[in-house]
């Protein structure tokens, strides 16, 4: 019978969050809740006893040497099913004032690369919010990506590399609650529950944007994770073009949702580096940034699509993508993780 060893309090698996001296058996599952870190898989992957799969519930695709099964059922459905009481504009309500949307909460590397990429390319025509935390980063491990990729400033010129290593200059703008505790300089750990957020703030702010620039939760791994952003970018009826993440704008269409390519260069999405997908995310796109009167044009030819994009979500072809992942997985896999897969899809969303 195949042990499941878990990062997170999850039933019916051994909860363990320190790996340095975990002994793991040849036939254990390694369930990873949550970012899939290389660290970590570097170090179980490095053990004389390496669990016989590895398995992560928040990303569609990671590149890594060893296999891993991922599934996005907690990054995606399960956001979705907390999500059930959110409004929506009719696609006939939808008016387009901006050219883009963002959202930044958690001091992030392709966060802070979005905010700075923004200010190089000189963009004005977008709402946001931001709350104010990471005005600077260690970017020790971009400048070592343009050392690699870039040493002689071919393509990326001084103008660019000194914007970037320079503080962020854009305003705070986040929502206002008393006492909020920035302890942790890290993030604003409660603004609201996600329905909260989009009901009361997001919904009109993304809604009224052709584009959504997201963000999600990653740092240098060549992985594809999908969280709330990319719901809320449905939910608005929004093009979607991802910053930093790896793959992401093909993994979304392999769900059965469109990608709009034929709109988007998403050729961004399978460059080397974080820098270069986060960097050609923006001038493979520009005009789709800057010509409001261009992208209001688009947006409005193709509400249709968009609106099918979030009908699809609604009526469940997230579900359906889901279990046909974990049906391709091997029986001895899939009938040994699937009571704590249920267990963790009933948990969150409650």
């Amino acid at each position: 019978m195949n042990r499941i060893i878990c990062n997170f309090p999850v039933k019916n698996t051994i909860v363990e969050q320190n790996f340095e001296n975990f002994k793991f058996e040849k036939d254990d599952i390694f369930y990873i809740c949550d970012t899939i870190h290389y660290k970590l898989l570097d170090l179980v992957f490095g053990k004389s006893i390496v669990p016989k799969f590895v398995v992560g519930d928040n990303a569609a695709l990671i590149e890594y040497p060893n296999k891993i099964y991922t599934t996005v059922h907690r990054g995606l459905e399960l956001e979705l099913k907390k999500l059930r009481n959110c409004l929506f504009f009719t696609h006939k309500e939808i008016q387009t004032n901006q050219c883009f949307n963002f959202l930044v909460n958690k001091k992030q590397i392709n966060r802070y690369l979005l905010i700075k990429l923004v200010e190089y390319f000189k963009l004005v025509r977008f709402n946001y919010t931001w709350s104010g935390i990471g005005k600077q980063f260690d970017l020790t491990e971009i400048i070592d990506e343009w050392n690699m990729i870039d040493p002689l400033h071919t393509h990326f010129n001084d103008n660019l590399r000194h914007c970037i290593l320079s503080p962020i200059l854009l305003d705070k703008f986040f929502i206002h609650f008393q006492n909020v505790d920035l302890s942790n300089g890290v993030n604003v750990a409660d603004y609201g529950s996600p329905t909260w957020t989009w009901n009361n703030i997001f919904k009109e702010s993304m809604s009224e944007t052709a584009v959504s620039l997201i963000s999600e939760s990653l740092s240098f791994e060549k992985s594809s994770v999908f969280t709330e952003k990319t719901l809320y970018s449905m939910f608005a009826l929004t093009f979607p073009i991802f910053i930093g993440g790896y793959g992401n704008a093909e993994q979304l269409k392999k769900m059965g949702f469109d990608n709009f390519e034929d709109i988007i260069d998403h050729s961004y999405q399978y460059k080397e580096t974080l820098f270069e997908r986060c960097y050609y995310a923006f001038s493979n796109n520009i005009k789709l940034l800057e010509d409001l009167n261009h992208v209001r044009k688009i947006r409005f030819e193709n509400l249709d699509r968009l609106k099918n994009n979030r009908d699809l979500l609604i009526n469940g072809q997230l579900t359906k993508f889901v279990n046909q992942e974990i049906n391709c997985w091997p029986d001895e896999l899939k009938n040994g993780i699937l009571s704590t897969l249920n267990h963790v899809r009933t948990y969150v969303a409650e």
